[in-house]
């Protein structure tokens, strides 16, 4: 299987190659800031209550197959 790891997180770009690079992390990692793959992955909470947060994305791991 042709496999590709991107990991997305609502963090800025800023945020996640600094992390990328504090972690040494080898796959690629992208912005959802607007939220709109946690949305449309339905893994958004709106209200995050612990911390006060708004649109705070769950943890989550999708394998995603495309059809050639």
């Amino acid at each position: 299987m042709n496999v590709r790891i991107i990991g997305i997180s609502t963090d800025t770009h800023w945020t996640l190659n600094a992390y990328k690079t504090e972690k040494n992390i080898q796959f690629e990692m992208a912005s959802d800031f607007n939220k709109d793959a946690a949305k449309a992955y339905g893994i958004l909470i709106d209200k995050y209550s612990s911390y006060g947060y708004n649109g705070v994305a769950k943890e989550a791991c999708f394998l995603i197959a495309f059809d050639k």
